[in-house]
């Protein structure tokens, strides 16, 4: 019987080494097998289609009164300045422009604003003066934070921007007698001041004339032609922002619930509606939240109520295959006014923070889309509200992290004073606290003030004109208030709070990688049925920038599982730095992730080209 032919044996297949590839971004829907983007990741950026860590932040103010619903910066000479607008009212709070170290607080709340109103979800903007000498600004404290749709009127108050003083009711009718109300928003479209509202509610100042004798709201005759009221839309119009107009200047976009409004000045009776026409750019759009639009580069981006949003000149959807269904199935609905966009224009980034979680009530994470690299990605942070860079040089955002809470307390003063700082203690409970601001209050008869200092709380305010003969304390009924941050982002690596310096975790999480599946996001698979065994990395973190190589330790860690449904393996971190040429290492998985971390003080890096040495692992799932 002749010899049967023998099966070739095939060669083992040697160690190869490939560069870890994945395109830009951080895939949050579909699958982690699918995906060829990075999988997972947190307080990382993508810059020329590479990973890198965000920035860090600081204090400048650590005791403003919150929770801050809105932000206003300003510049003026040497002085930057800080509206910050809570459920409490308005403060000013002024910065260094060099240091960013906030000085002084001022309280600029109107004396006719009735506060805590924790429904209060304030807009704010301000107008320069025909011949530039005066800045005015202007807030709407707006009954809309709890329903995007409430048709509760709030007032509009201005004041000089650079002022210290309180600000002023503004009137709609020529004795000053009628506050103006509105239940929107207000925005400049200088010279002009629109406040939005109801049913479709556009109306308009006449120019840099808001409040005052010849009252600016009025349409009557010759200075006062151009102010008028419109109903534009069958809902409520909750947002409002300036546009290019060309020739038809100034020129604005508005956001009804369900439309898209563009405005502008014909600058002649020809026009429609008393020198403005008002054109629908689209009755068929969506908006989450009234601070959800931000304007990039003459482009607007928002968030509609189930997808993205972008405008120029004509409404299109922003495309998200990457996070669009974690954004959505996450956040929790019955909060989504409090969802707010802010861009950081040098990272061409816009970012979308939302209260993630169905019980969440403060937004605690953030989605984010990169203008330049057409990737979406996302970060975990809490915070209320913020204001990008353009005056100041970084970012401002408010909020979220070390919070506190304080009381409001009256005192007496028989003998002696208080300072800022000062431990003191309840006459009654003997509870200790600190004082954190002294403020003028309304004078108060502390005869029928029963209480005391809450234990270990902060005192907030304590006012020096209260009455009585003998020395007492005590609390306000449901006096109860936060006590908020205001940061400054973008600045060196790590979180510093007053003088208190912490690491900020950021790491990233590759593609899989396998035999079976491929060996990288951008590579076909090897169609070979065995377990991958990585033996080096090769890392590439040297930055030609500023902040030079890599800084602080680093570590990687190896992941992964036999099949998609399986139970991940994690391996102990190998770590590395700046001047560590390769980590060796024996890890097996049928499919594979590599995870790197900075963890580390003043820790920084940039990814480049990182090399991985895989070889074959056993020839069994």
């Amino acid at each position: 019987m002749a010899d049967q032919p023998q099966p070739q044996q095939q060669d083992p297949l040697p160690p190869q080494t490939v560069e870890l590839v994945a395109a830009p971004g951080i895939q949050r829907d579909g699958t982690i097998f699918l995906s060829k983007r990075w999988t997972d990741g947190n307080w990382v950026r993508f810059q020329r289609g590479k990973p890198k860590k965000i920035g860090g932040y600081r204090s400048t103010v650590s005791n403003a009164t919150g929770p801050i619903r809105k932000v206003l910066i300003d510049a003026r000479q040497s002085t930057y300045t800080a509206h910050t607008f809570s459920p409490w009212g308005v403060e000013r709070i002024a910065f260094d422009p060099i240091s960013g170290a906030g000085g002084g607080i001022s309280i600029r709340t109107p004396a006719a604003y009735s506060g805590p109103n924790y429904n209060i979800n304030w807009s704010a903007d301000k107008l320069i003066s025909s011949g530039g000498s005066t800045c005015t600004l202007v807030a709407l404290a707006a009954s809309d934070i709890n329903d995007i749709s409430s048709d509760v009127a709030g007032p509009l108050f201005s004041g000089d921007i650079t002022g210290t003083g309180v600000l002023t009711p503004v009137y709609s009718d020529v004795a000053g007698t009628v506050p103006l109300t509105a239940s929107g928003d207000v925005v400049c479209l200088p010279p002009f001041v629109f406040v939005t509202g109801s049913n479709g509610l556009i109306q308009n100042s006449n120019p840099n004339n808001i409040s005052g004798p010849a009252n600016g709201w009025i349409n009557s005759s010759g200075a006062n032609v151009y102010a008028n009221i419109a109903y534009v839309a069958g809902t409520k119009i909750v947002r409002g922002l300036p546009l290019r107009g060309g020739a038809l200047s100034p020129s604005g976009l508005f956001w009804s619930l369900d439309s898209l409004i563009r405005v502008s000045f014909q600058g002649s009776s020809t026009g429609y509606f008393n020198y403005w026409r008002y054109d629908t750019v689209s009755g068929h759009s969506s908006i989450l939240s009234k601070n959800s639009v931000i304007e990039y580069d003459g482009m607007y981006f928002w968030a509609g109520v189930d997808r993205f949003f972008m405008y120029n000149g004509t409404i299109q959807e922003l495309p998200n295959d990457t996070n669009l269904n974690y954004f959505f199935d996450n956040i929790n609905i019955t909060q989504r006014q409090k969802v707010f966009a802010v861009k950081v224009p040098r990272y061409g980034e816009i970012w979308w923070f939302f209260p993630k979680g169905q019980n969440q009530v403060e937004c605690n994470a953030a989605v984010i889309y990169n203008v330049r690299e057409n990737c979406w990605y996302d970060a975990v942070l809490s915070r209320t509200c913020g204001q990008e860079a353009d005056v100041f040089p970084n970012p401002i955002l408010c909020g979220g992290e070390n919070s506190t809470t304080a009381i409001r307390v009256p005192y007496t003063v028989v003998t002696g004073t208080f300072a800022v700082g000062q431990l003191v203690t309840g006459v009654t409970s003997n509870a200790t606290g600190t004082i954190v601001r002294i403020t003028a209050e309304p004078a108060l008869n502390l005869t029928n003030v029963t209480g005391s200092f809450q234990n270990s709380e902060t005192i907030h305010n304590v006012g020096s004109t209260a009455t009585g003969t003998t020395a007492a304390s005590g609390v306000y009924p449901n006096q109860s208030i936060e006590i908020d941050v205001v940061w400054e982002h973008e600045t060196g690596t790590d979180k510093v709070i007053n003088a208190t310096q912490s690491p900020i975790v950021s790491y990233i999480t590759s593609p899989v990688m396998s035999y079976a599946g491929g060996m990288g996001a951008m590579q076909q698979p090897q169609g070979v049925n065995l377990q991958t065994r990585a033996i080096r990395v090769e890392p590439d973190f040297r930055s030609l920038g500023a902040l030079g190589n890599v800084t602080g330790a680093m570590s990687v860690t190896v992941s992964g599982f036999s099949y998609p449904n399986s139970t991940p393996q994690v391996s102990t971190p190998y770590t590395f730095d700046n001047t560590t040429p390769y980590v060796d290492m024996r890890e097996m998985r049928r499919e594979m992730t590599f995870t790197f971390t900075s963890n580390a003080f003043n820790g920084y890096y940039e990814m480049g080209r990182v090399l991985v040495t895989l070889e074959p692992g056993d020839g069994r799932g």
